[in-house]
């Protein structure tokens, strides 16, 4: 026998079976084989092309007094904007909220990477934390999931106010919001922040 016809006979002992495939635009197909190849059938089905959260994340991290720390759930939700007196928010994610009026709002830019240059934004940053706290107002620092940016300036902004390292005041927020986790290029920036400081 063949290479060729055995090829062929193994292929027609295969068993019939139907593949679901999702578009990142959220369409849903499936793929069934027929003897002289695939046929594509389209469901009657649309999901988005991505994880939909629909338990939003209200955790506020009460760091300091005048600065919190947290998710983007929080800056969108007015509920809990006026639960925690907050009267500026800024925001180092990529994507902008609702703002509310009454709110001052800022947003620095960090792309959520380990080659992303923290050191360079964070005199913006820190400088805009100083100064809500000296009037006595409250900042909210926000990204995204509040994970890792949001966590990686609030941490640079309780090393310098604090006098103290980076661990510590990892570990300090880390008690207050469990879920941060800093990406490594920031823990490395944040170390070298530790030197610049003196520590």
């Amino acid at each position: 026998m063949s290479f060729l016809s055995e090829l062929v006979r193994q292929k027609n002992e295969l068993s019939h079976t139907t593949t679901r495939v999702s578009t990142p635009g959220g369409h849903v197909f499936c793929e069934e084989r027929e003897e002289n190849g695939y046929s594509t059938c389209q469901l009657r089905e649309t999901v988005p092309g991505f994880v939909v959260d629909d338990k939003p994340d209200l955790v506020v991290a009460d760091v300091l007094p005048g600065l919190l720390m947290g998710s983007q759930d929080v800056a969108a939700d007015l509920n809990a904007l006026k639960e925690n007196s907050i009267t500026h928010i800024l925001n180092v994610g990529h994507a902008s909220t609702i703002q509310y009026p009454g709110i001052s709002y800022t947003q620095v830019q960090l792309l959520d990477l380990p080659e992303t240059d923290l050191l360079r934004s964070l005199p913006q940053c820190l400088a805009l934390i100083d100064g809500v706290r000296e009037q006595g107002g409250t900042v909210f620092v926000h990204c995204n999931a509040g994970v890792s940016r949001s966590a990686a300036v609030t941490i640079a902004y309780v090393m310098q106010d604090q006098l103290i390292g980076f661990q510590e005041a990892y570990s300090r927020l880390k008690k207050l919001r469990p879920a941060i986790q800093p990406n490594v290029g920031f823990i490395n920036q944040l170390k070298l922040y530790e030197k610049e400081l003196g520590m």
